[in-house]
């Protein structure tokens, strides 16, 4: 295993905890006395939580480092040499204090009158070092939000494709979710909107190139959405197409089978419609048997049994929806519904019973073709949603236990 060195750092403590020297600006911040901090509203628990962010960013961004995040995240262990409970309280204060509606801290931070006490309060020197500092905090902020936004992107997408199926009244079922469709953006016009703003933060002359960014993230994009998407689709039917053979070469076939005959056959639309039907239905049963589905829903959807499962000769059986839902959380317990699970969940089904409309009927009328589309977008977004989200969680021995379940 390689091995990084944490180059040696000059630390200073706040609130009975050392900070990693990583961020300049809780590295200024701790040179306040007390009593300054005290003026300023400035909690040490928020000074800890800033460090903390910085620290674990500049982790997480070095291009230089070959390691996974994961072997890379054993750093911490030497930047931060006392991780212990005054350190994690420390954090989920200052965590709490930050979400706090009205925080003092961040509401003073606005005030355009706070801001031209701050230099007479701390003294031009130590306010243009925390200038400074800020600034430089600041470009490993935005270059780490935009890292994020561009590796979440792809999902966004699966989450629109599996919005773009459902009806406001399917929406509204979902009350976390209900006003969804009725924002008028999607998902990565949202994120793209975010990214766009990110420019704006760079233009006050943060120091990215100190951070150092990679090629694509000096700026936002300038194509249009739609070649944005078209190039997010096209990685999303790489990325399925990896998670289907790493789960199951057959179901990949199947997947590809619906694909290919679509141009290629008079029956193509038919045909892809069964094969996807297919897949869904496989997918679903060879990951969990139906007696595991049904003791998961009688024990994490108590409330909704009358919803997700029927009787048939006298034993409970679980319904489509049920199969879908149990999958999406990797049959993990439900301490709290997650609205975007069941979402997709809801959108799978739906895909399916379209699907199942159209290998029936067939007529060859075009706007048969199109729904065909939406379907499979839909399935192919369950699927990379479930997979990097859902059985993320559930951690690398669930994933294989899955992969061995699937018949190859």
């Amino acid at each position: 295993m390689v091995t990084r060195s944490v180059a040696p750092v000059v630390r200073r403590r706040v609130g009975g905890v050392s900070l990693s020297g990583q961020s300049a600006l809780a590295t200024e911040l701790s040179r306040l006395s007390p009593r300054l901090r005290d003026t300023l509203v400035l909690d040490d628990a928020v000074i800890v939580v800033l460090d903390a962010v910085i620290a674990v960013s500049r982790v997480l961004l070095d291009d230089a480092d070959p390691r996974s995040w994961t072997d890379r995240m054993r750093d911490l262990e030497f930047i931060f040499p006392d991780i212990d409970q005054t350190r994690l309280q420390l954090i989920i204060d200052g965590l709490s204090e930050l979400a706090k509606e009205g925080n003092p801290t961040l509401t003073h931070i606005k005030e355009e009158g706070y801001r031209r006490f701050l230099p007479r309060l701390l003294g031009a020197a130590q306010y243009d070092r925390i200038e400074v500092a800020t600034k430089a905090d600041g470009a490993v902020i935005v270059i780490a939000v935009r890292r994020v936004l561009r590796n979440v992107m792809p999902i966004a997408v699966a989450l629109d494709d599996c919005f773009a199926i459902l009806s406001p009244e399917q929406f509204n079922q979902l009350p976390s979710l209900s006003q969804i469709g009725q924002v008028g953006y999607t998902l990565l016009q949202v994120m793209l909107k975010v990214d766009s703003a990110l420019d704006r933060a760079i233009d006050i002359g943060l120091p990215i190139l100190a951070v150092p960014p990679r090629t694509d993230e000096i700026r936002a994009s300038d194509l249009e959405l739609e070649q944005i998407a078209d190039q997010l689709h096209d990685l999303m039917e790489g990325q399925s197409k990896d998670i289907l053979n790493s789960l199951s070469r057959r179901l990949a076939r199947k997947f590809q089978g619906a694909r290919d005959v679509l141009p290629t056959s008079a029956d193509g639309v038919s045909q892809a419609a069964s094969s996807l039907v297919e897949l869904i239905d496989r997918l679903l049963r060879e990951a969990f048997d139906r007696k595991f589905v049904v003791s998961w829903v009688e024990r994490e959807y108590s409330t909704f049994t009358s919803f997700l499962l029927y009787e048939k000769n006298g034993q409970a059986q679980p319904t489509k929806r049920a199969e879908a839902l149990c999958f999406a959380y990797a049959g993990l317990s439900v301490d709290q519904p997650n609205s975007l699970h069941e979402l997709v969940a809801t959108a799978l089904v739906e895909a399916r019973n379209t699907l199942q409309d159209i290998k029936h009927s067939d007529t060859g009328d075009p706007e048969e073709l199109e729904q065909l589309k939406r379907s499979m977008a839909a399935v192919e977004g369950f699927v990379i949603y479930s997979i990097r989200v859902g059985w993320l969680i559930a951690g690398e021995a669930a994933l294989k236990d899955l992969q061995s379940g699937l018949t190859s």
